[in-house]
């Protein structure tokens, strides 16, 4: 093949976990009631606070410790991680203002589109328990959102080859917008 530029791996985690559904329950069952046999009271302040919330390009995706964050009308902050190797799937979510929590294992390579089924399954428990409507602003919608206009100069950075375990993933330009295609 054609020699190619050094692989960049981005500033996020990339790495691999086998588990089972009774090990992740036990697992965010303990994170609820922030065990300190997994954590510190310092750590899980830690975790839970968000990260890179000046980031350039960031699309006010927020981030944590190891967790994306999102916002819900009744269970607030939701705390959640993906993995996925080939057909295997893995979505997990923690809800600690509401002590709500959900994982999600399959094998199947749709089974990442479940997640904001799992989001919203959370949402609606913690209205049903009877939490109120929160007022935030950070609260996700999940409507189609409006077009962003970016130089050029601000996208062809992001033009290049990124690694992570087992996969390659080539980002690159046409026309006016940027791709993603996955090898792995």
């Amino acid at each position: 093949g054609k020699p190619e530029k050094e692989v960049w791996l981005r500033d996020l985690p990339a790495g691999g976990m086998y588990s089972n559904s009774e090990e992740m329950i036990s697992f965010l069952q303990a994170y609820l009631r922030q065990d300190e046999r997994l954590l510190s009271e310092v750590g899980y302040n830690q975790i839970f606070k968000e990260q890179y919330t000046d980031l350039p390009l960031n699309f006010e995706h927020r981030y944590a410790l190891g967790w994306n964050i999102s916002s819900r009308p009744h269970a607030g902050k939701i705390f959640r991680h993906t993995g996925t190797m080939l057909y295997f799937n893995a979505a997990i979510a923690v809800a600690p203002q509401v002590g709500l929590a959900a994982v999600v294992l399959n094998n199947s390579k749709g089974g990442g589109s479940t997640f904001n089924t799992i989001l919203s399954a959370i949402d609606d428990a913690a209205k049903e328990m009877g939490f109120p409507e929160q007022k935030d602003d950070k609260i996700q919608s999940f409507k189609k959102s409006d077009k962003i206009e970016l130089p050029d100069s601000v996208t062809e950075r992001y033009v290049s080859l990124y690694g992570a375990p087992g996969a390659l993933m080539k980002v690159y330009k046409k026309r006016d917008r940027l791709f993603m295609r996955m090898r792995g």
